[in-house]
């Protein structure tokens, strides 16, 4: 489609930034996300984690107000360790750990479908790509990995 008058050649960077300003003023669960989509939105744009990596974390993996990231999901959905094979642990800001803790447990994943199965990479790009259609914002390539850049 075209691109809305205001938001240039690069319009992630402003689908960027409208998650951000939404996220800071706690008013993106009531409009973009809820629940597993949102914490999957909060994870890439606030700590910066690959879709992927976002997928396969375990409420084990939350502990301290810290964030280690051991295990990545592929294209297949099977678990498989992170890029590069290098584990990150990063610092949880105040509305991001309460989000995490307020996830209800449907079972191992945090970023799961309502049975608590993974609802892994394609079925949260679909769910993200969903959401930049209701908000009428025009879809990067990589609709979720651009929330990782500035």
């Amino acid at each position: 489609g075209t691109v809305p008058a205001g938001l240039g050649e690069f319009p992630y960077v402003e689908i960027q930034a409208r998650a951000r300003r939404s996220l800071a003023s706690g008013s993106a669960g009531s409009v973009v996300a809820h629940g597993p989509v949102l914490v999957a939105i909060m994870l890439g744009a606030v700590a910066g984690l690959r879709p992927a990596r976002s997928s396969a974390l375990s409420g084990a993996t939350c502990r301290g107000g810290r964030l280690t990231v051991r295990r990545s999901v592929d294209t297949s959905g099977e678990v498989v360790p992170p890029k590069h094979n290098k584990r990150r642990t990063v610092p949880l800001p105040p509305r991001l750990l309460s989000a995490l803790e307020a996830m209800p447990k449907r079972g191992l994943w945090i970023v799961s479908r309502l049975d608590g199965e993974m609802l892994g990479c394609f079925g949260l790009r679909d769910a993200i790509v969903a959401l930049y259609d209701r908000a009428a914002l025009p879809r990067p390539s990589k609709p979720i990995h651009c929330l990782r850049h500035t």
